[in-house]
């Protein structure tokens, strides 16, 4: 089974993250998506998130019953920050050994990861999966030719396999392939949805209807 590991503050989830994993499923070849709230983001350590509490429950309520979208509470149950590398090791152990495990992330993610803690050995220990918005990252868009400079410059990744099915694979000589796919999630961020809501302004269609209401029932990110 290929079970792509789908990480992130989720502050809260939205139709982006959601269209992103049924491409994964669709397009990738993937079987299930593992949706993993961070308890506590390192790389956001200073902004005031939502309560994990509130974030897990509004995940909930995102997905519903869907059969291939689960979640894992592991960072949110481990005490102090949440390191990628961590969490890939204790799944590797907990997961059987005849599934594949793929570490699924966007550009903007990708293209910093020589910044994570240990990062290095993440590429040893699973494939990539980068997640691109072709609306936006088209061939000749600064977003795409930097992740193309980065696997090439940065990480000594070959060209990519041919052939124009998606993703693309990039081989190395030392770490698991790196797949890069073009998927059609909306251009939505959590942080603009945030801001939206401290705006005053309607957050329809970007959330599920289950999530806009919690949010307004809580009363989350308002000013």
């Amino acid at each position: 089974m290929r079970i792509a590991l789908f990480g992130g503050s989720f502050d809260p989830i939205h139709c982006g993250h959601l269209t992103a994993a049924r491409r994964m499923i669709e397009r990738c070849g993937m079987d299930r998506i593992v949706l993993i709230p961070a308890a506590l983001p390192p790389h956001k350590r200073g902004r005031q998130i939502a309560s994990v509490a509130d974030r897990r429950a509004m995940i909930d309520l995102a997905i519903g019953s869907d059969p291939d979208i689960l979640v894992s509470d592991i960072e949110i149950l481990r005490e102090g920050p949440s390191y990628t590398i961590d969490t890939i090791e204790n799944l590797l152990a907990a997961y059987p050994c005849t599934d594949s495990l793929y570490l699924a992330m966007g550009s903007d993610a990708f293209v910093e990861l020589d910044t994570w803690r240990d990062w290095e050995r993440i590429p040893a220990l699973v494939s990539i999966l980068v997640l691109k918005r072709p609306s936006v990252e088209t061939p000749g868009n600064l977003v795409d030719d930097r992740v193309e400079r980065y696997l090439r410059d940065v990480l000594g990744y070959g060209a990519p396999e041919q052939g124009g099915a998606q993703p693309e694979v990039w081989h190395h000589r030392v770490w698991l392939p790196v797949r890069v796919a073009a998927i059609d999630a909306m251009h939505v961020s959590s942080s603009d949805i945030r801001q939206r809501i401290r705006n005053g302004e309607s957050i329809r269609d970007l959330v599920p209807p289950a999530v806009e209401r919690y949010i307004a029932e809580k009363g989350l990110y308002r000013p």
